[in-house]
């Protein structure tokens, strides 16, 4: 990867006359490298460098779930992919919807996997039977020696306007694929797949959080506006009823949650009403995550904003809220670069540090496809690193540092 701008921001909210006020950053061209990033991270599994190998030749909105036996796995969108191990140009290779990566436990290597036919093509790694239609896959989680990622079902349509971009494709729901990780070898592991829910208006699965009893899915309506900001809804699941997930899904009821604030869940059906969910965020996001601090206490999400290159972070003491104003916590270096977009941060909180440090990742891509064929230094992870000291409702005080590969 080309060394990108070093650059450390250093940013200051504060509340005057019941207003929040941004003042002015302070730049002073510090950065980490990604060697003293992992020296200081304090575990045996370091953030890996993602990077062009073994055909694997860049991918889209990167998230990662660290195993109970120390293992990571990544899983990318779009991914450009080669059979040859050796090629590191774009140009030839092949596009596949997904592709995974296993990172094994103390190693900064990933190992990227995605699937053939007889006759040798590239083919995603999850595979929809349906015509024309595809797998993204979102955040994931595992139970039971098992590994549960949610699955948008993305279809292929004619070109239409949708916000700000032109658009050809649609989701048409979530799926959700069931793996059992035994083995080295991913293309090798069992995969069932189910249906995520009988109610198509919802994309469940943007964040998961899971406890001793439910599954906890950060969830925004299907409204096919994939650039704007958009509201953050949450549904949940027992784990014992997870073979039967589309039909013992219930979701956070504003009605409800006003008369007992102890049992705020109603089961969400085909008839469900989008104007009778609680509402978590309303300026939020179309990707990211939601993360708990136990150093800070406090919960955190991070998103980022499509149209602007910025990253931003709201926070809240529980997941059902109140959540914070969004904050923006940092401006994308090159957000000004006429040919590029920037989106889909999140956290990935196993390389977070002492509770207070957050490791978070954010895609750079091209607005033309051949722009990103070529330009080989884009279209996979950047990270960066957020030091929290404070947070509270009327400030936050934080520092920012690119790390560098």
């Amino acid at each position: 990867m080309n060394k990108i701008l070093a650059l450390s921001l250093l940013l200051l909210f504060s509340c005057v006359n019941d207003k929040a006020v941004r003042l002015p950053g302070s730049y002073t061209g510090e950065s980490i490298s990604l060697g003293a990033f992992n020296q200081n991270l304090g575990h045996h599994t370091p953030l890996p460098s993602i990077k062009l190998q073994d055909g694997w030749l860049g991918a889209d909105a990167v998230y990662s779930l660290p195993l109970k036996d120390g293992r990571t796995v990544w899983s990318f969108g779009d991914s450009f992919v080669h059979n040859i191990a050796t090629v590191t140009t774009r140009r030839g290779s092949a596009i596949v919807n997904n592709s995974l990566g296993i990172q094994n436990f103390g190693e900064s290597q990933i190992k990227y996997f995605w699937r053939r036919d007889k006759q040798g093509k590239a083919q995603s790694f999850f595979i929809s039977k349906q015509k024309d239609t595809w797998y993204w896959p979102v955040d994931s989680f595992e139970h039971d020696e098992k590994i549960y990622t949610v699955l948008k079902k993305v279809k292929k349509i004619k070109k239409v306007e949708r916000g700000n971009e032109v658009m050809s494709f649609k989701v048409t729901g979530m799926d959700i694929a069931v793996t059992t990780p035994t083995g080295d070898n991913p293309l090798k592991w069992a995969i069932h797949y189910a249906p995520m829910s009988v109610n198509q208006k919802l994309i469940q699965g943007a964040s998961i959080y899971k406890d001793d009893r439910y599954a906890y899915f950060f969830t925004l309506e299907n409204n096919d506006l994939y650039t704007e900001t958009q509201k953050i809804y949450l549904t949940r699941s027992k784990l014992g009823q997870l073979k039967n997930i589309n039909k013992n899904t219930k979701y956070m009821d504003q009605e409800i949650l006003t008369k007992s604030k102890d049992k705020p869940w109603a089961e969400l059906t085909k008839s469900f009403k989008l104007s009778k969910a609680k509402v978590l965020i309303k300026e939020g996001f179309f990707e990211g995550s939601f993360r708990y601090h136990s150093g800070l206490k406090k919960w955190i999400a991070i998103s980022s904003d499509y149209n602007n290159g910025t990253i931003n972070l709201h926070f809240s003491t529980t997941k059902e809220g109140p959540w914070s104003k969004r904050f923006v916590i940092y401006n994308i270096p090159d957000r000004d670069k006429k040919n590029s977009v920037f989106y889909a941060a999140k956290e990935h909180i196993q390389f977070s540090k002492k509770g207070k440090k957050i490791l978070i990742s954010y895609m750079d891509n091209a607005k033309d496809f051949w722009g990103v064929v070529d330009a080989v230094d884009m279209y996979y992870p950047r990270f960066i690193e957020v030091d929290v000291n404070s947070l509270d409702m009327n400030e936050i005080r934080f520092t920012v540092k690119e790390i560098v590969q």
